[in-house]
């Protein structure tokens, strides 16, 4: 069996063009026009980002990506879905409002935005598991009502899966909140007590009532707590971490689930395309960014959503680190040293949806 083929725009190789134009030729070559067809309802997956962080995908990219859908006879619509915890995106009015502001919809691209999982998140499309016997997926009934998707992720480390691209968009980033609360069922936080202030920030934030002060300290009522992790966001002293035990195995073993079940529905028929740029230390989620872990390296896409995440986390960890970490140094792995990155790839390649062998085809345009 042939590896799948991972295109690579290699930021490093100089040429004298817009990226704009380099991208639409990048999507050309790496198989648009195989995956969507005339007339296509084409979901374009992207993470708008959270208020206050800027490290998120830049809107023309997206714009450019919506170019050349219609030019093949496709609609598309943009999309994100709603989120567990209370934020700028908790429903679907806030999500949508937060995209205008980040320049995702009209006039700044030709294309609407749709929330994935309805006004409250619960416009949910029930799919079949990949695993016999297991429990339905819960996917978000816009992005599986789609006739075909286009993934764009930003790529980049987070606390619980290591890094987050491809598979994390269309796993926890098109699940509704139901498959977020699954995905997320065995990470519960806890407080580090020595260095809590009472300051009751958690408590005022939590949308499940879970936290309490008790005395000198915080405390997470587990038999309440979702797992959803926004009191690690909210948290101005970084005192509420999660617990390492199974929690990140568990979590990316499920998101491997989802993330199968959804490109089987869409029969194949997703391009993915990780834009290692901006590579922050934490997820989008929160609102703020750290700076980048390594420059800005370029943009992979291919048909294997697999093959696209082993080969932006092999790309990052071959590159020389912006805080003396040098090649060849597994930088997510240093980052976060008890969470396993490999997981949710093994995993994903052991339910049949792609390869973390791949051939690299450094691109030139």
């Amino acid at each position: 069996m042939s590896k799948p083929t991972v295109y690579y725009l290699n930021f490093a190789r100089q040429r004298n063009e817009s990226l704009l134009t380099q991208l639409a030729k990048l999507l050309k070559l790496s198989g648009l026009s195989e995956v969507i067809s005339k007339s296509d309802l084409t979901a374009v997956k992207l993470h708008i980002g959270e208020a206050g962080n800027l490290a998120y995908l830049r809107p023309p990219l997206a714009g450019v990506v919506v170019e050349q859908i219609k030019k093949l006879g496709a609609t598309p619509f943009l999309t994100d879905s709603t989120t567990l915890y209370v934020g700028s995106r908790r429903d679907g009015v806030s999500l949508t409002e937060l995209a205008i502001r980040h320049g995702f919809a009209p006039p700044q691209i030709d294309a609407p935005f749709l929330p994935a999982d309805g006004l409250r998140g619960d416009d949910v499309t029930e799919l079949p598991s990949p695993v016999e016997g297991g429990d339905t997926v819960k996917m978000g009934a816009i992005v599986a009502g789609a006739n075909s998707l286009v993934c764009l992720s930003h790529f980049k480390g987070h606390e619980q899966t290591s890094f987050g691209g491809a598979l994390k968009n269309i796993s926890m980033g098109c699940a509704a909140k139901a498959g977020k609360f699954y995905m997320h069922v065995d990470s519960k936080p806890i407080v580090r007590e020595e260095g809590c202030t009472a300051c009751g920030r958690c408590v005022e934030e939590c949308a499940w009532s879970a936290i309490n002060l008790t005395g000198a300290a915080a405390k997470i009522d587990e038999s309440i707590c979702t797992g959803c992790g926004h009191c690690l966001v909210v948290c101005p002293v970084h005192t509420i971490v999660f617990r390492w035990d199974s929690a990140a195995e568990s979590v990316q073993e499920r998101m491997a689930v989802y993330a199968t079940a959804l490109h089987r529905h869409l029969k194949g028929r997703a391009l993915y395309l990780n834009f290692i740029t901006d590579v922050s230390p934490s997820c989008d989620c929160y609102p703020y960014h750290n700076h980048p872990i390594v420059p800005d390296l370029g943009i992979v896409a291919g048909r294997d959503p697999v093959a696209v995440d082993a080969a932006s986390r092999d790309l990052v960890t071959a590159a020389t680190g912006l805080d003396d970490c040098p090649a060849g140094e597994d930088k997510f792995r240093k980052i976060y040293p008890n969470v396993d990155g490999n997981i949710q790839l093994k995993v994903a390649e052991s339910l049949g949806l792609g390869s973390t062998e791949y051939t690299l085809n450094e691109v030139t345009l």
